[in-house]
């Protein structure tokens, strides 16, 4: 196992969004990519619907967004997290497109914005059927450009076993979770883990 100063697992949008932040925030850091296959195959990669974000305000709003993500979700949703997510997609958003992701675009260059379960506004942005592909494939091209910081470990199945073991470290200590993500100190090594739904 090569040495290197972070560590995360998982190749799929957190964990390769996590790795870009890495190393434009540490830039004399060494960061690891742990995946249990080749680099490249991902749950995110599989993703084929669109992303709900809120970004025509004459005719959509967070306040709408968070209503219908409630009630689709029929009191299974923690409201805090809803509102939170919602109000960051079009900031998350807005990372993917610099980091190169692309998205159906009209004639005039504007977002195709279409409506799909429990959305009462157009709101869901898709690249063809292959939004999941076309995200995770525009994040490992921009991995790779930092290569020299930013190495994959691929086809390591005992990752499985490193999962459970860091989150519970991650959570456990006196670190603070941050969304799909967690950074936690160990030994003045940061470890980074990326667990995605």
């Amino acid at each position: 196992m090569p040495r290197t100063d972070v560590v995360i697992i998982g190749s799929g949008i957190a964990g390769l969004s996590v790795a870009i932040k890495v190393a434009r925030r540490f830039p004399d850091r060494q960061c690891l990519i742990i995946t249990k296959q080749e680099s490249a195959e991902s749950n995110t990669r599989y993703a084929h619907g669109g992303i709900a974000v809120v970004s025509d305000f004459v005719h959509d709003s967070f306040e709408s967004h968070v209503a219908d993500t409630l009630r689709a979700g029929d009191g299974l949703c923690d409201e805090a997290v809803v509102r939170h997510v919602v109000e960051q997609a079009p900031e998350r958003l807005r990372e993917l497109i610099d980091l190169g992701a692309e998205f159906d675009r009209d004639e005039k260059g504007e977002l195709v914005l279409g409506r799909e379960g429990g959305h009462k506004a157009n709101r869901i942005i898709h690249f063809q059927d292959i939004t999941g592909l076309n995200i995770s494939t525009r994040l490992l091209e921009r991995v790779k450009t930092i290569l020299a910081r930013c190495k994959c470990f691929d086809g390591n199945e005992s990752v499985r076993d490193l999962i459970p073991k860091a989150y519970s470290a991650a959570v456990g200590g006196s670190s603070r979770s941050q969304r799909l993500w967690s950074i936690f100190s160990a030994r003045r090594a940061a470890s980074a883990c990326a667990v995605a739904p």
